[in-house]
Parts: structure tokens; sequence; C-alpha cells
């Protein structure tokens, strides 16, 4: 970076004037960067002393509740207390310095302890997906090299054969839920970890330590590929920290819940982090139920609170969803996915006339990116603009720097939040940060006065160190990413597949989210249909990874010559099924209206159809009242309301079945009907239908 950009640069941060001298200074032949004063003591510290270095609030307030329960919370002086009783609990159970522990569990207020205690003792941190089928789980232990392993006893079925891959039994150990208490025979209580007294955990003198000291592995599949494990230092934690605190007093009290994931690298800042930095009173939902979350945020008069489009969607469209129950909120951020403007300012419109709805960008790679920090706000559909420290330039796909505004290009980033790289493997890390610090996104954007926009994702990327990449692949699931490989691979091991791809295609229920399709080659003379094969993915994948795009028997799957799959030939393949299925299920459901209404006519024309018979005739010999037949359209005082008594005809009735068939001259005109008779429509044979040249009388006689 030329001087004259690097001052350029440096006169655009944007930390509030009671928080600076806010300079970020980049070392030369470097790729790491530095806070000067105020922030040098922060650049240096471990998250935990970071977490707990601030005093400025009552510390014996309640920070993490448990919204099932408020009476179930903790303040910051206990989370100390508690987090200091794990740390010498992990030390006691011969917990080294880098080893991993994998909390596989829901989202729970003593989530945020197991991460700072397994951190303060010199640990890793991962967070897997309690919805993990058990070869999910293996391959995210094994990525991770986790040897410990923290779960709820409802989970243990998966992860009872833990040995298996190298954690054994006693390095298991179960939280103790509301619903669960019993400790049982192939793990441990969580209790035992804090039966060792407490000890003070790991600091830091330097940055470097903070730089290089890796405090969790966040999964992710990055551009392509398997889910891989992202190394994410204390450092990293702490300048995301110190971005995201832009020291302006808000109007109101603040109040978070928090129903996405806590492994998920968008809620980390906002869970474990801001909490008890910033002493916000935060409720932890164990997992996101759509009423339960309304209730919530009225109940506690919840402030702010994280989404992903896919759960805005839902709220907007829920008949529960209602202005009164959402009165409090005051921010919302949204982030997982781009959310289209027009649904942003739909779900503003559900909420009071101050709040805010922002988007956030980012990355499991370099956590948030971009923002909007209070008090700014957008409604074009801006996903923010870059927060304070970090560097983006756009990349066209001929290597060639975009400097105008409102060009797209593939964004890259740089700065203090970037990953390490991924844990054991090179190959990947190198390709997603180039030499000079630079992690490619795979985004194509655009930015235009500050702000950055999303609008799709880099079909081909070109490097001159690794040519032609693809880096499209991931398919977004409600703002999970979802690796195609992996659906391929699992689809693979069915015996009666011979060969198998998936892509990504939109929703066929839902617009907001992307779903896999996969197209799939039978083993000759198999009988292996779709159920089967949803059967088959259910036994190793989570729920969200399932193919809901649909699954289509082809012959081959088109491939390069050199073996590739032709993912753009699948994709204009399946756009051109999709859009043929749309416009055939939008004929199939006019048919099908169009069958009910000759239905409903040919059973409105048979009732009026229906021979009647005369008062005499219908007398109740036990109670001598006259039987009406009010109900029947045909019944004289329901269809001639101006005519009273008999229809006076001396010719002879004449029963045809379809009703009472009259010559027009025996009647005048008020006594005249229209009879039905079979007539067609459209090629379908309609009984019953009206012939203005036959006639029926509503009195029970005919004449010719």
């Amino acid at each position: 970076m030329s001087g004259k950009n690097k001052h350029a640069f440096f006169t655009k941060l944007l930390f509030p004037v009671a928080k600076i001298r806010n300079i970020f200074k980049r070392h030369k032949k470097s790729t790491t960067w530095i806070l000067e004063d105020p922030f040098e003591k922060g650049s240096k510290m471990d998250l935990v002393s970071w977490i707990f270095g601030n005093r400025d609030y009552d510390q014996d307030t309640k920070i993490y509740i448990d919204p099932e329960n408020a009476q179930r919370s903790m303040s910051a002086n206990e989370a100390r207390a508690t987090v200091r009783k794990f740390v010498a609990g992990w030390k006691a159970v011969g917990l080294k310095p880098g080893d991993c522990v994998c909390v596989h569990a829901f989202n729970d207020m003593m989530y945020t302890m197991l991460f700072l205690g397994i951190i303060g003792a010199g640990g890793r941190f991962t967070g897997s997906n309690p919805g993990y089928t058990y070869t999910e789980l293996r391959h995210h232990m094994q990525s991770t090299r986790a040897r410990f392993l923290i779960t709820e006893y409802e989970l243990l079925p998966v992860v009872a054969q833990v040995g298996e891959y190298g954690v054994p039994a006693s390095n298991v150990f179960a939280l103790e839920t509301n619903s669960h208490y019993v400790t049982k025979s192939y793990c441990n209580s969580i209790q035992e970890l804090l039966n060792h007294g407490e000890r003070d955990w790991v600091r830091f003198s330097s940055q470097e330590e903070a730089k290089n000291t890796t405090a969790a592995l966040l999964s992710t599949s990055g551009t392509t590929g398997l889910p891989k494990a992202a190394m994410i230092s204390h450092h990293s934690f702490v300048m995301q920290s110190i971005m995201l605190e832009d020291g302006k007093e808000k109007p109101y009290k603040i109040s978070r819940l928090i129903s996405l994931p806590e492994f998920h690298a968008f809620a980390f800042p906002l869970a474990h982090i801001a909490p008890l930095r910033e002493g916000v009173p935060t409720y932890i939902m164990r997992r996101f139920e759509q009423q339960r979350y309304l209730s919530i945020i009225h109940q506690y008069e919840i402030t702010e609170t994280p989404l992903v489009p896919a759960i805005l969607n839902a709220l907007m469209k829920g008949e529960a969803t209602t202005r009164e129950l959402l009165a409090s909120l005051r921010l919302v951020w949204c982030a997982g996915s781009p959310l289209d403007e027009r649904a942003q300012d739909a779900f503003f419109r559900l909420l009071a006339p101050a709040a805010r709805v922002v988007q956030v960008w980012g990355m499991t790679e370099s956590g948030w990116i971009t923002t909007f920090l209070w008090p700014d706000t957008d409604h074009t559909g801006s996903v923010g603009k870059m927060l304070p420290g970090m560097e983006a330039k756009l990349v066209a796909q001929n290597g060639s720097i975009v400097d105008r505004d409102e060009e797209q290009a593939e964004i890259y980033v740089r700065g203090p939040l970037v990953m390490q790289g991924y844990l054991g493997n090179h190959e990947a890390s190198r390709a997603m940060i180039d030499a000079e610090g630079w992690l490619r996104t795979g985004d194509i954007g655009y930015r235009d006065g500050g702000k950055y926009y999303i609008v799709d994702r880099l079909k081909v990327g070109q490097s001159p160190r690794f040519g032609l990449y693809p880096i499209n692949e991931m398919i977004k699931v409600r703002g999970w990413q979802v690796s195609p490989a992996e659906l391929q691979a699992v689809l693979m091991l069915h015996p009666d597949i011979l060969d198998a791809a998936v892509i990504g295609t939109l929703h066929p229920k839902d617009d907001t989210t992307e779903a896999p399709r996969a197209y799939v080659v039978k083993v000759p003379d198999s009988e292996v249909d779709l159920a089967d094969i949803k059967n088959h993915m259910s036994n190793y994948l989570a729920r969200y990874k399932s193919l809901d795009g649909g699954v289509v028997f082809v012959d081959a799957i088109p491939k390069n010559p050199a073996g590739k799959i032709l993912r753009k030939a699948l994709k204009d393949r399946a756009n051109f099924e999709l859009q043929s299925a749309r416009t055939t299920s939008k004929l199939a459901q006019s048919w099908r209206l169009f069958i009910k209404a000759t239905e409903l006519l040919y059973e409105h024309w048979q009732a009026m159809s229906t021979p009647m018979s005369s008062p005499a005739a219908t007398t109740d010999s036990g109670n001598n009242e006259t039987s009406s037949h009010l109900a029947s359209p045909t019944t004289a005082s329901s269809v001639y309301s101006d005519t009273e008594g008999e229809t006076d005809c001396g010719s002879k009735f004449h029963d045809q079945g379809h009703g009472i068939i009259l010559h027009p001259r025996d009647f005048d005109h008020r006594s005249r009907v229209l009879a039905p008779v079979d007539t067609w429509l459209l090629g379908i044979k309609i009984p019953g239908s009206f012939d203005p040249n036959v006639l029926t009388v509503a009195g029970g006689e005919a004449c010719k």
C-alpha cells in the first residue's frame, strides 16, 4: 500500500472520539496488525482477561438469564468464579495447552462459561451442531482433533461411540439440563470439573502471544469442499470486540435475546463477549421456536436481537407476529445471507418507528466484516460499512483492482479479524489468504459511498498462483453453509447409486433460501427411489442438509474431460426443470379449480332438478304437520316469493328423472325456471346444465 493510500485508509477509520487515538498500523513486510495506544493494552490481552476487564458496571447485576426460569441467572462475579473453577477442573483432568474441547450441546447460559473455561485453561474451543448425526460429529471431532467432549444427556446416543475416534468415555462430560440430572455410566457429570477449587486463567504478555494462540476452531466449509476448522486467535476476538464497541450511548436500556446457535460465528460476539464485557443482560434461548421467541421479547422487553433472513421472513409471515409483541425492539442485526431491501423494509414496518434493522456481512474465517454502527441505519439493501481497522478491495476476474463505485467485483478483505488459517490444511489456507494477507470472500459486490452491497457468489475465481478455482459451490440453507461435496460423498455410500452430483437451487417452498438438489445415476436394474435416498441421507446428515430441492434420476452426470462435474450445466437444467414444474403446477391448480367448480355446479343443478311431491303426500301422520322442503331450492316458497298456492294444470306430468318437463305455453313468466339437461363444456360432460328451451315448475306437477 502506498503512503498516500495508507494515509487515506487510516483517515477513514471511524472510532468514536471518546475512545481514540484510533490508529491501526501495519508493520512493514508483515501481514499482521497492531493497535497503537489506547488499544495497545487490549491487543496484548487474552480474551478472558479482556472480557472480565471492564468493572464499570455493577458486577452483581444479572447478565446471563434463562428466559424459561428468570431465577436461573449469572452475574459477572458468579461468571468469573465459575470460569476459574472450570480452569482448575480442566487442569485437574489433564487438559494441556492447545488441546481441543468440543461442546456438542444446545444453547444454555452455561455455554459461555464452558467456552471461557476451556480457553482460560490454555485449550481450544470448538462447537458442533447438536443436530449432527454420528457421521458428521465424527468428522468434526477429527478435523478439530478434539480430545474432550461436552454434551447433553439427550444427545448421548449420538456420541456413545466416541471412543472409536479418539475420545474415551472418561473424557466425555454431560451437562445437567433441567430434564436430566442422573449421571450415566458411560460419561462424567460436568459438575466433576467444578470440584477442584479455583485457578486463574492463562494470561498473555505480548501481542505475538495473543495473535499466535488459537482460542476457537470454528467449523466452516470455506468456499468449497468439506467442513474445515478455521483457527481464530485471542487477538482476533479482542479486536472484534473493540471494533464493535462504538462508545455511543443508546437512548434505551439494552437487553438482548440470543436464539441463534451459540457456536455460530455470527452469534459469537453477542453471545460470548459483549454480555460480560459491556454488562448487557442477555437472555439465552435453548433453540429458536417462533411463538416462544415472540413471547420472550414481549415478556422481558428485549431491545436487541440477531436474526438470519429465514427467521426474519418466518416472523413476518407468522400469524402470531404482531406489532405489540415486537414493540420493545430497537435494533435487529441480520446476517447469514443478503437480505432483500423489500423484506428489510417490510420487517421494519412491524417495529417501533425508532427501531433499526441493519445487516451484517461476515465469514467464519473473519467474523463480522461490515455492519452499521449506532446510530447509522440503511434501507437500501446495503450490508454496511467496513468495521474500523478492516480493509477491503474489489478485484475483477482478470485480477485488476476496481476503484469505481457501483462496479461489481469480488471482495477481498484484510485486517486483524482474519483467521490464522485452516487447522492442518495449509493448501486450503493458502488458497483463501494470499501472501499479502488478503482473504478471498467469494462474494460479488460493489461499493457506493462507503457502503457495501452483496449481489452474488463468484462463479470462478482466478489467481496467479492457483489459476482458476471454483468458489460458488456452497449452498446457503437458512443461513447454514452446506457442502455439495459432503452430500455427494454420502450419496455415494448408497449401494444402488453409481454416481451423483449436488447443486443448490431455490427452495421450492421458500424463495428466501436455497435447498440441495441431487442428480443421481442408479446402478443398472436398481429399484432405488426417492424415499430410499432421503432415508439414507437422514442416517448420515442433519435435517437442514436434506435434499429439499429434489432428487432427479439421470443416465449420466455431465463432466469435463478431466472428470470435473459441470455444475453450470446442472444449474441450467435445474432452472429449466423448476420453471417447467412451476408452470405445470399453476396449470394443474387451475384445472383442479375448474373441476371443483363444475362439480359444485353439477351438485347445485342436481338439487334444482329433484322432483317435488305434493304437500298432501308429505303429511306426517304422527303430528299432522306437513313436511317442508325449505332446504330445497325448488320449493315454491323459496323460489317464487310472489306466487301463492298451487299451479293449476290439467295436463299429465312426465318424470324424466332430471326434473319435471313442461311446455312453455302452460305457465306464465313467473312460474318458469330453467330445467337441467346434459350439455358439454370444454369436452367435459356436465349433467344438469341449463337448456333455455326446457322449463320446470316448482309445484310438483307437470304439463306438456
